[in-house]
């Protein structure tokens, strides 16, 4: 099969018109599944480009690394020479085609001279740190000193399905479509058990909850943490979940849609309950800074968990709607600002919002 593999490869280098009109079908089809998924999710991208269009790209960085003298021919084929820093790497093989790397390089100098980024991130498992380390060497060493301290390998661990291993290589592909159908049902059993609803509502409700139990339960990990994924911590309506900060926001609409905030004094909450949310609010600003600046959303995603905790425990103990005025106002303003917060961060996870649960 690698033979195989390796032979359509050179007949498509190398322009053949039946091998490129059968991958051209192919990438139709790759992209319009991977469209519908990245509906779902609220992905937009503003430009897909295929690393098939580097390849005449790709053969002038080659020639730019043999001018400067940063290759050496073994067995037919061209070596990159980056030793002693990091290991020599093939750059071009005996037949002619090229690698991940020399179409990275390729793409890689060619964004930049089209989008001119502050920052390039690639989002790529933490299996491939050499690679990048190798990539971003080569980059530096054609001259592109600047370019490559903009670069950045932003690796991820190892994401686990029930202390399973996930393998492409070995069969052990966890397809997306199988995995949210998964989640639709169990979280449509849920659905079902806790409301009274019409068939669409609860399908539109189900979906939105089996979302927020993937999406939450993988951002709220470190990138370089090992994620086990099981679908019953990930589900749960209390405690650190997707589903609980989707209820805990749909909590603080219901009471607002009961009475509407009219003047409030914020001098009038001095509950220590009241006194931590304010503070937790205040924070906000700070953690999207954090998170965006270090490139971690778990900052994020842990903040909005301890901000609904610390909400739903001020809710428990301390009366909002039967306050007597203008301390029940106050403390609507407080609610609505756990809501406005709560909204923008799902928002910026990517996470659903549902209005009523």
């Amino acid at each position: 099969m690698e033979v195989k593999s390796e032979e359509l490869l050179k007949r498509y280098e190398s322009g053949d018109k039946d091998i490129k009109k059968m991958a051209e079908k192919v990438f139709k089809w790759c992209l319009e599944g991977f469209d519908e998924n990245w509906k779902m999710l609220g992905i937009k991208f503003n430009d897909i480009f295929f690393e098939s269009s580097m390849k005449e790209d790709s053969h002038k960085v080659i020639e730019q690394l043999k001018s400067k003298n940063l290759t050496f021919e073994a067995d037919g084929a061209t070596v990159l020479k980056l030793e002693p820093q990091l290991p020599n790497t093939i750059i071009l093989r005996s037949d002619g085609t090229g690698l991940y790397l020399t179409r990275d390089i390729a793409t890689t100098l060619w964004k930049f001279k089209k989008y001119k980024p502050d920052l390039n991130v690639w989002v790529v498992a933490e299996d491939q740190k050499l690679h990048f380390q190798q990539q971003f060497k080569t980059i530096q060493m054609l001259g592109y000193d600047d370019l490559a301290k903009k670069c950045v390998h932003l690796a991820y661990s190892m994401v686990l399905l029930e202390g399973k291993k996930m393998s492409a290589r070995k069969g052990h592909a966890v397809l997306w479509d199988n995995l949210l159908e998964e989640g639709r049902k169990r979280a449509l059993a849920e659905v079902e058990n806790r409301w009274k609803l019409d068939e669409k509502e609860k399908n539109k409700r189900a979906e939105a909850i089996a979302l927020a139990s993937i999406v939450y339960f993988i951002v709220k990990y470190s990138p370089e943490k090992i994620v086990n994924f099981s679908w019953e911590n990930a589900l749960r309506f209390d405690g650190d979940t997707g589903p609980y900060l989707q209820y805990t926001y749909a909590r603080a609409n219901s009471i607002l849609e009961k009475v509407k905030v009219k003047k409030f004094d914020t001098r009038n909450l001095k509950d220590e309950k009241e006194l931590k949310i304010i503070k937790l609010i205040a924070k906000y600003p700070r953690i999207l800074e954090k998170s965006a600046g270090e490139l971690r959303p778990h900052f994020l995603a842990n903040y909005l968990y301890d901000l609904a905790d610390a909400f739903n425990n001020f809710y428990q103990f301390v009366p909002v709607l039967k306050a007597e005025e203008k301390l029940r106002d106050a403390r609507l303003k407080l609610v609505e600002s756990v809501r406005t917060v709560l909204k923008s961060g799902l928002y910026l996870l990517g996470i659903p919002i549902l209005e009523k649960m």
